[in-house]
């Protein structure tokens, strides 16, 4: 019975682990790809375009930041311009250039 216990135990954090990932992926690959229509559009991403994207609030900045904190982290978006403020940051896809 002890042994049953550890393996649904284990199996169930298998599993959870799992699905994290892959939510994580796809949040990563999201805030990517809206970052990438953003600037195919010929705007930025911002925080607050992610967060329309999302459907969140106006409260969820800091979720949506470190969205994009981590996205930037793994070197998948970058800093459209490094010397503006933190409120009005924008952020342009890494494997585009500015210099056209």
């Amino acid at each position: 019975m002890r042994f049953f216990l550890l393996y649904a135990y284990y199996k169930h954090t298998l599993i959870k682990t799992s699905f994290t990932l892959k939510l994580c992926f796809k949040l990563l690959y999201s805030c990517v790809m809206h970052c990438v229509l953003k600037y195919l559009d010929g705007s930025y991403m911002t925080n607050t375009t992610l967060r329309e994207r999302f459907g969140l609030d106006a409260k969820d900045v800091q979720m949506t930041s470190n969205l994009i904190r981590q996205t930037i982290e793994l070197g998948l978006i970058k800093e459209a311009s490094p010397t503006q403020s933190r409120k009005n940051r924008q952020y342009i896809p890494t494997w585009f250039s500015l210099e056209e």
